[in-house]
C-alpha cells in the first residue's frame, strides 16, 4: 500500500490494462518466475513480451501513477503507446495528459519541496497536494504549503537561505537538510542552525543589499521578498527580474532604487534620505512622476513623514511591552534582521501574528486604516483566526488592496 493505505498498482496489472499480456500469459509469467526466482520482468523480457527499455519506462510510469502524479487511466494508455508506438514516457503523457507532466516537472524541479520532503517536514501527499495548488494558482510551492498550513514562514524561510548558501557553495545539500532540521526542532534562523551544527563554518558576512532597501523601504513586503527568492531558486530567474514579474514593485522603483544605492554608497545621500525617497517612489506610474520626485530631493531634508514601524503596532494592540521591543531592537541591528523577525525567533510573537502585524503595518502606511482600526482588526484576527481581509471586509474597512504574492 501506498502512505495513503490505497492499493499501489502493480507492473503485471499494467501490462494486462494496457493489453501487453492476457491474464492467462501474466499468471504463467508469475509461476515461472517463481520457479526459476527470477524477477517477474527478467521474465516478460525472455518471453519477448516487453524489451528492457519497455520495462523501464513502465515502471517509470508506474511510479508516476502510485505518486498520484499521472493518473491511472493515463498511465494504462501510455504503456500502451510506449511499448506498441515506440514513443518515450514524457512525449506519450504530453500527448495524453500536458497537465500532468507540468506537474511531474514541477516536482522534478522543485527543490525547495523536495527539501523539505526530504527532511520529513512534508509529506508526499502534502508535497504532490502542494503541487496541484500550485499549478491552479500560479503562486510558488513553499507559499501554498504556508497558506495550507503544511509548514511556517519560518521552515519556508530557513529552507530558502540554506538552499541559496548550498546554491552559492557555502553548504552542501546535506549540511543544509540537517541544519533545516535543527532550525525546525529548536527555532533557530537558518545561519544559527548552521554556526550551532558547524561551529567553524564561516558564512559570508550579511550587508545590507537591494533587497532589504527595498524592505526597509516598505516597497515590497518581507513576504514578498521571500516568494521571489523562492522563485528565483527554483526558475533559475534573476531576483530583481522576479520582483518585477510578481508585481512587487515596477520597473521604474527599481531602477530609482538602484539609482539610491549608488548615490548612497558615493556618499552623496544618507541613507534615511534614500529610504524616504524610495517610500516616496513605490507607487509611481510614468518617468516624469519620477523625475519629479527625484528633482525634489534637496526639499527632502527635515521633512517629516508618516512612517510606520513594527513597534508602533505591536504596542499599539498590546502583543509586547516595551521591556520586549527594548531587548529585540538592539538585536535586529546587530544581527541585520527585522524587528519583526527577531520578535519572532525570540518568541515575544508567532509567526503568524508576524504576518498579520505587517498587513497591518502597510494598511497604516499607506493610511488606508487608523490606528484604532489597525488596532481592532489585528487583535480580531489574531483571536478568531481570521484572514485579514477577511476582517477588514466585516468591519466594511475593506478596500482594493494588491496581493502580496
Amino acid at each position: 500500500m501506498d502512505s495513503s493505505g490505497e492499493l499501489a498498482i502493480k507492473i503485471g496489472d499494467l501490462f494486462i490494462r494496457s493489453n501487453i499480456l492476457t491474464i492467462e500469459e501474466l499468471e504463467d509469467a508469475v509461476k515461472l518466475a517463481d520457479k526459476m526466482r527470477q524477477p517477474l520482468g527478467r521474465i516478460l523480457q525472455m518471453n519477448g513480451y516487453c524489451s528492457e527499455a519497455n520495462l523501464e519506462d513502465t515502471l517509470n510510469i508506474q511510479q508516476r501513477i502510485n505518486d498520484k502524479t499521472l493518473t491511472l487511466e493515463s498511465g494504462v494508455k501510455a504503456v500502451e503507446m510506449v511499448i506498441k508506438q515506440g514513443l518515450e514516457v514524457d512525449a506519450a503523457i504530453r500527448r495524453l495528459n500536458p497537465v500532468a507532466t507540468k506537474r511531474q516537472e514541477l516536482r522534478e524541479k522543485n527543490i525547495v519541496g523536495d527539501m523539505l520532503a526530504m527532511t520529513n517536514i512534508i509529506t508526499q501527499k502534502q508535497f504532490t497536494e502542494a503541487i496541484n495548488h500550485s499549478l491552479d494558482t500560479r503562486l510558488p510551492l513553499g507559499t501554498v504549503l504556508v497558506n495550507i498550513g503544511a509548514v511556517s514562514v519560518h521552515v519556508l524561510e530557513c529552507a530558502v537561505t540554506l538552499l541559496e548558501y548550498t546554491r552559492d557553495g557555502v553548504i552542501n545539500k546535506e549540511q543544509a537538510t540537517h541544519a533545516l532540521r535543527l532550525a525546525r526542532f529548536k527555532s533557530l534562523s537558518a545561519q544559527d542552525a548552521l554556526i550551532e551544527d558547524m561551529p567553524g563554518l564561516q558564512l559570508p558576512e550579511r550587508d545590507y543589499g537591494l533587497k532589504e532597501v527595498l524592505v526597509l523601504a516598505g516597497v515590497i513586503s518581507e513576504n514578498q521578498l521571500l516568494v521571489a527568492r523562492e522563485i528565483e531558486l527554483v526558475e533559475k530567474q534573476p531576483l530583481l527580474t522576479t520582483l518585477v514579474d510578481i508585481g512587487s514593485c515596477s520597473h521604474l522603483c527599481l531602477d530609482a532604487a538602484q539609482q539610491m544605492m549608488q548615490m548612497i554608497s558615493e556618499d552623496s545621500l544618507t541613507f534615511e534620505q534614500g529610504l524616504m525617497i524610495l517610500r516616496k517612489l513605490k507607487n509611481v506610474k510614468s518617468e516624469e512622476e519620477m523625475e519629479e520626485i527625484l528633482g525634489s530631493m534637496d526639499e527632502l531634508e527635515g521633512e517629516e513623514e508618516r512612517v510606520v514601524e513594527v513597534a508602533d503596532v505591536l504596542l499599539a494592540a498590546g502583543l509586547v511591552g516595551a521591556e520586549e521591543i527594548n531587548i529585540a531592537t538592539p538585536l535586529a541591528l546587530q544581527s541585520k534582521k527585522s524587528l519583526n523577525r527577531v520578535l519572532i525567533d525570540a518568541g515575544f510573537i508567532d509567526e503568524r501574528t508576524g504576518v498579520l502585524v505587517n498587513g497591518v503595518k502597510e494598511l497604516l502606511q499607506q493610511n488606508i486604516l487608523g490606528i484604532e482600526q489597525a488596532k481592532i482588526a489585528l487583535i480580531y484576527s489574531i483571536e478568531n483566526n481570521a484572514m485579514l481581509d477577511d476582517t477588514l471586509r466585516l468591519f466594511g474597512w475593506w478596500q482594493t488592496i494588491a496581493s502580496p504574492y
